[in-house]
């Protein structure tokens, strides 16, 4: 999960996470889709 969230900090993105006690645990991840969210410098080519 660490390496997940330091991916997902790159690229400006989000983590949702959703638990439910018989239903187990929905992780989510979000990334902007727009490239002007992304610095120059983040950007990995």
């Amino acid at each position: 999960m660490s390496i997940a969230k330091a991916i997902v900090d790159v690229h400006k993105g989000t983590i949702d996470v959703q638990s439910s006690h018989q239903n187990g645990t929905k992780i989510t991840i979000h990334f902007p889709l727009d490239s002007q969210d992304v610095s120059e410098t983040d950007r990995v080519s």
